[in-house]
């Protein structure tokens, strides 16, 4: 469940505890942070080869200082070369299988979007 928050264009951090009958709660909680949805306007270069290796820069929205920001080409996952800001970072095309698109995102938890 999400919280209430009326800035969607920051991080809230949540405390997470337990319950099975709404009134005794686990001892202690862990924290969540639910981040803004990140947002990728534009990229460029938009090809390079097959072999992979050329440094793309996208730029976008929310991509944050996460330790688990991660860029995606398809289903392959990079780690950002940079970070320049919360609005543009550079990452490493990987090789691809064979010539085509793929699409390009970005996420703060490691795990590609689901979009």
């Amino acid at each position: 469940i999400a919280p209430s928050f009326g800035d969607r264009s920051v991080s809230v951090i949540v405390d997470v505890g337990v319950t099975i009958n709404g009134q005794d709660f686990s001892e202690g909680s862990l924290q969540y942070t639910y981040h803004p949805l990140v947002i990728v306007n534009e990229l460029s270069p938009s090809h390079g080869p097959i072999s992979g290796g050329t440094v793309v820069t996208l730029q976008g929205e929310h991509f944050g200082q996460s330790s688990d920001l991660t860029c995606w080409f398809g289903t392959t996952p990079v780690t950002p070369l940079v970070t320049e800001n919360s609005t543009e970072i550079a990452c490493d095309a990987p090789p691809a299988l064979r010539p085509g698109g793929v699409e390009v995102h970005v996420s703060l938890n490691g795990f590609i979007p689901p979009y």
